[in-house]
């Protein structure tokens, strides 16, 4: 949608009003470890259209870059803030899990070649398993996984 210089659309103005008012209070702890100071993560997009998961500090200075081989949807950070999952963006079947602290090591994996992910999912209150939607094609249902 083109817009007028100086103006930006709807869902650029509700963007930032999530990132500013909702992503401090959702990631608030991940900039006091020791050897990071990632303070928000994004899933981004470049003008070539290659995707990536994008680590910012508080003064939005890239401090990491995954890339990914699908586009994102939701950024997902455990509740140990060290370990950080994002899923892809529906009819996707990718995510990654990265270490939040150096070397940020990172694991892409999927579902099973007959689901997708919905693109989002949470940790469990341990932080040990994560917990996702996915459409399970072959029955017509969704299933929590």
């Amino acid at each position: 949608m083109a817009t007028k210089k100086g103006t930006i659309t709807r869902r650029q103005f509700f963007s930032v009003a999530a990132a500013t008012t909702l992503l401090p209070q959702l990631l608030s702890g991940c900039s006091n470890t020791t050897n990071n100071n990632i303070a928000f993560l994004a899933a981004a997009d470049d003008a070539h259209g290659s995707h990536f998961l994008v680590a910012t500090d508080e003064q939005f200075t890239e401090v990491q870059r995954w890339p990914l081989p699908f586009r994102g949807h939701e950024v997902i950070v455990s509740t140990s803030k060290d370990v950080a999952l994002l899923l892809g963006r529906r009819p996707s079947n990718q995510g990654i899990l990265v270490q939040l602290k150096a070397p940020f090591e990172a694991t892409l994996f999927s579902t099973s070649p007959d689901r997708h992910f919905y693109g989002h999912g949470c940790f469990s209150p341990s932080g040990h398993t994560i917990i996702t939607g996915e459409n399970d094609f072959e029955n017509g249902k969704g299933v929590f996984s």
